[in-house]
């Protein structure tokens, strides 16, 4: 009765292990191909935040030259014909005797 039990426990045991295998290759393989799309996802995302750092560096030194003092008085003077204000008198407040 004990080789008639080991017959039919490697017969039983042979198509499991197979099956566990193939369940097994199957898994890496779809692991596989989730990981290089992820991979390529990140390659992707970091190539479009580097483009967003370039553009945001440009888009702060154009402000920066938009709103320097220098060109807001020299755009005033010329397009709207303004001056600085005049400093206050400082004796303005005072009267006569």
């Amino acid at each position: 009765m004990n080789s008639m039990f080991k017959m039919l426990h490697s017969r039983a045991f042979t198509p499991i292990a197979i099956l566990v295998a193939a369940v097994l290759m199957v898994g890496l393989y779809k692991t596989k191909t989730e990981a290089h799309a992820a991979r390529e996802r990140i390659e992707r995302m970091t190539l479009a935040n580097e483009a967003s750092r370039a553009e945001l560096k440009a888009l702060r030194a154009e402000t920066q030259y938009l709103e320097s003092p220098a060109r807001v008085d020299a755009l005033s003077r010329h397009l709207l014909n303004m001056s600085p204000p005049e400093p206050p008198d400082p004796n303005a407040g005072e009267r006569a005797p």
